[in-house]
């Protein structure tokens, strides 16, 4: 088969693939508050016993950052906490229709506390990223960071069909770890979401010519144009698990949203920024990663808000 013809095949299967694709609806209230009430009432318990049983038979359950995990059989377990938003499985759902390699949505449900919602979901089997990355070698380190860039590349082909707005998958705030408050509010652009992260700079904490400096270094970024897509939000290797040198799932989606292109690789390396920490290296060697300007106005913006962060 000719080149013209693969290429003309790719562009077909490209299409086809994009159609099948559709951005998750919201579930009605009632439905909701049943899952949330079955989530809290049931589900808690079969975890307890769970949990009990695994003990009594001398069962290992993975280890896991989150504490607000609660193992289930059948290879399922249920995230509860008052972080929860219907935002992060509709979040879940969408990229694994995109064929990225996170857990399946089983339901979700809020039983209308102060409490939060619950995701119940399929479990992935592995170990995460940051409790193996020193161990691994350095052909494992680099087929671990090429999945990881495919994935992101992937989202990259998806971009946020209500154009540039910036918001969460139902068109709220997204939560973020890099954010005053812990929220990143809903943008109609690229320049109003740059221009909300920065208003949470104290302009007493720097000289006049330093802050009118790091701010025309952070709008840099603006003149470059970038795609709004789906972003995980929060991708650091204690969110990746791996096995057997591959990437085996990106877990923990609370914090994904509608995003400039740039959010993820950005996030993912801005800390040790300018150390040429192996983890940076790796990742801004990889195919997908363009966003060398965007890493360097980002870094000044972390810099300047980083005190109004959660905690």
């Amino acid at each position: 088969m000719k080149v013209g013809h693969l290429k003309l095949l790719y562009n077909l299967l490209h299409l086809i693939y994009h159609k099948k694709v559709s951005i998750p609806r919201r579930a009605s209230p009632i439905i909701t508050r049943l899952r949330g009430i079955f989530h809290r009432v049931v589900l808690l318990r079969v975890a307890y016993w769970y949990g009990r049983y695994c003990d009594y038979r001398g069962i290992a359950l993975p280890y896991l950052e989150n504490l607000d995990i609660c193992f289930l059989p059948f290879n399922t377990l249920l995230k509860l906490s008052s972080r929860v938003r219907e935002d992060e499985a509709l979040a879940l759902s969408l990229a694994r229709s995109l064929g990225l390699p996170v857990p399946r949505l089983i339901s979700y449900g809020h039983n209308g506390s102060v409490d939060g919602g619950s995701i119940w979901m399929t479990r992935i089997d592995g170990e995460l990223l940051s409790q193996v990355w020193q161990n691994l070698s350095d052909g494992d380190k680099a087929v671990i960071v090429d999945e990881i860039d495919q994935c992101l590349r992937r989202l990259r082909e998806f971009p946020n069909p209500d154009g540039h707005f910036i918001s969460s998958l139902t068109g709220s705030h997204i939560n973020s770890f890099r954010a005053a408050a812990g929220r990143i509010l809903p943008a109609s652009n690229e320049s109003d979401f740059l221009h909300n992260l920065m208003a949470a700079r104290d302009r007493n904490l720097f000289k006049e010519a330093k802050f009118v400096a790091d701010s025309a270094k952070i709008e840099q970024i603006l003149e470059i144009p970038h795609s709004i897509i789906l972003c995980h939000g929060d991708l650091f290797r204690h969110n990746i698990l791996v096995k057997d040198g591959h990437l085996t799932g990106i877990i923990d989606w609370e914090c994904a949203g509608w995003l400039p292109e740039y959010w993820d690789y950005t996030t993912m390396t801005v800390r040790g920024y300018g150390a040429k920490l192996d983890w940076n290296t790796r990742i801004s060697s990889t195919p997908g990663f363009r966003y060398a300007k965007e890493l360097e106005s980002d870094f000044t913006l972390v810099r300047a808000t980083e005190v109004s962060f959660p905690r």
